[in-house]
């Protein structure tokens, strides 16, 4: 839509707004260079049935979601439901006042522990409490012992004039023995 923009008159817009899953950040920055408009950027879930961590207009974080809503509470974990510091990479947790259980259902067991809403979300989160995407927790690609992000490496790709679109998967090598 950005590289539309300039053939109509989007003059009454005032506002725009993307969730569901995250929006790469080199597609916000072109909305914005095309339309002058900030994007209001969020992420919820279903099992939540709200957006948990958003941001708008000048609270806006180049790259970052946003920060927890009023309501919720979100932390980082590891793999043992542990808090970990800023900057450390790990599972999304929410809680709030909305929620999911999974009623005589083992989706329970991966979804809901300790109290916390466990997305499916591999966030990190910074100093200033500002929420950055990196994965899906399974859809991480692990190259040479390193977990790398897909929409890192498609946000990169974005940045250059000649992609107009990108998508990043892992691929099995010969010589590996996994994704």
């Amino acid at each position: 839509m950005a590289a539309l923009a300039s053939r109509y008159d989007l003059r009454s817009l005032k506002k725009s707004v993307s969730a569901g899953e995250a929006l790469p950040d080199a597609t916000r920055q072109a909305w914005k260079a095309a339309t002058g408009i900030e994007m209001t950027d969020g992420i919820g879930g279903t099992e939540m049935m709200h957006i948990f961590i958003s941001s708008a207009g000048a609270d806006v974080k180049p790259g970052a979601i946003g920060k927890v809503v009023p309501g919720y509470v979100a932390q980082i974990v590891d793999e043992n439901m542990q808090p970990v510091p800023p900057g450390t990479v790990g599972k999304l947790a929410v809680r709030g006042p909305t929620g999911c259980r999974y009623l005589d259902d083992p989706r329970q067991a991966n979804y809901v522990k300790a109290g916390w809403n466990l997305p499916g979300d591999t966030f990190v989160m910074d100093e200033d409490g500002y929420y950055f995407y990196q994965a899906r927790s399974d859809d991480m690609i692990i190259s040479a012992g390193y977990n790398i992000a897909g929409p890192e490496v498609e946000g990169t790709l974005m940045q250059h004039k000649d992609v107009a679109e990108c998508g990043v998967v892992a691929r099995r090598t010969r010589s590996a023995a996994r994704w």
